[in-house]
């Protein structure tokens, strides 16, 4: 039996994806007995009878502790790799190649990349995307920091529309809480792409991020893999860094491009009459569909129903008259359909995360007022 200690901190995206590949390794190949800890061995932690270890971050006193004894150590990740011993490595180059393409497919010509220096892995992630976009004859990205304040200088001075490629989905998120802050509409004055696919970075946000999905459970897999063959004391032959899988496709890199022709001709009616919106059955009428067929298509084509849409539409709106028409927030609910005050602050404060008085206040010091024609 292989006892092997599994170090993951497991409420983390990482531990989560990687580790149906180590079951399913141990699984086929049997005889694994696993002590899982999200910590590595130290203060009191026993280690009779390990005989390897798989480990998320990097401990280097620890590690280098653990290897003096000899116990066969595997890395999984390669944010942080773990110095001097076996990490499964993703090929960050083709992620930000992957990046480029979706973002020109989406019809962006501006780019940006949120960086992130101490990760191992951001510099190769710049450099795809850079050289993919050099090699399709588009100019080189912008490259922004992650810091708070300087990523909200950035988005307000950048040139719009702009495609915006960030480290990971951690970062893209934080960066939509920027855009919302600097009074810029996602997608249509900036798209947002990020690393991982993290349902909950990805989904529970107003603008649901698209994302690039990597192979997490082949990490798992080749992790165990590798370290099976270091217990057995073979030099284990590392595979080639793992090409990320697709991109998960959101509205963050949409600008209401969807290929359903019915759903596009619905989300330009909601736009045009959302000031006074007359409600689905009369949209679905309007476009001589029944009102399920049209919600199930909107759903499929979206990711959002009819209702999520409008009201994100809504804001979206709002956030434009604020910003460049200096309108009240009793004008600016009624213009965008909200006819109760009260509502369309509870709605735009769900959305943006600020009252829609605060956001006018930022807005009326970050850009002048238009001048009267």
């Amino acid at each position: 039996m292989k006892t092997v200690y599994l170090t993951l901190y497991l409420e983390t995206l990482l531990a989560r994806e990687v580790l149906p590949g180590i079951v399913r390794y141990a699984r086929a190949h049997g005889g694994w007995n696993f002590q899982a800890f999200n910590r590595l061995p130290g203060d009191g932690v026993a280690l009779d009878g390990v005989l390897g270890i798989l480990v998320e971050k990097r401990h280097r006193p620890q590690i280098d502790a653990l290897r003096a004894r000899g116990i066969p150590i595997v890395g999984l990740s390669g944010f942080d790799p773990p110095a001097g011993i076996p990490t499964v490595a993703h090929d960050n180059e083709a992620v930000g190649a992957m990046a480029a393409d979706h973002l020109l497919e989406k019809g962006y010509r501006r780019f940006a990349y949120i960086h992130l220096p101490d990760a191992a892995n951001s510099a190769d992630r710049l450099k795809g995307f850079r050289d993919r976009l050099k090699e399709r004859g588009q100019p080189p990205p912008e490259v922004w920091s992650a810091a708070p304040n300087e990523l909200r200088e950035r988005l307000r001075k950048t040139a719009k529309p702009v495609g915006v490629f960030a480290f990971n989905d951690h970062q893209a998120r934080e960066a939509e809480s920027a855009c919302l802050d600097a009074g810029v509409s996602i997608p249509s004055e900036l798209g947002l792409l990020g690393v991982d696919n993290n349902a909950i970075e990805c989904e529970l946000c107003p603008v649901p991020l698209s994302s690039i999905s990597m192979r997490f459970d082949q990490t798992g897999w080749e992790a165990a893999r590798m370290l099976d063959a270091l217990m057995r004391g073979e030099d284990p032959e590392a595979p080639p860094p793992l090409k990320p899988l697709r991109v998960a496709a959101r509205l963050s890199t949409d600008p209401l491009r969807v290929e359903d022709a019915l759903v596009r001709r619905a989300l330009a009616r909601m736009n045009a009459t959302m000031g006074a919106w007359a409600g689905v059955e009369a949209l679905a009428r309007e476009l001589g569909v029944s009102k399920r067929a049209l919600e199930l298509r909107f759903r499929e084509a979206t990711g959002q129903s009819i209702h999520q849409r409008l009201q994100q539409m809504r804001v979206e709106e709002a956030i434009r008259l604020f910003r460049e028409e200096r309108t009240s927030v009793t004008e600016t609910a009624a213009r965008v359909g909200v006819t109760d005050v009260n509502r369309f602050g509870l709605l735009f404060r769900q959305i943006t995360g600020r009252t829609p008085s605060s956001f006018r206040k930022l807005a009326e010091h970050s850009k002048p007022a238009r001048p009267n024609t």
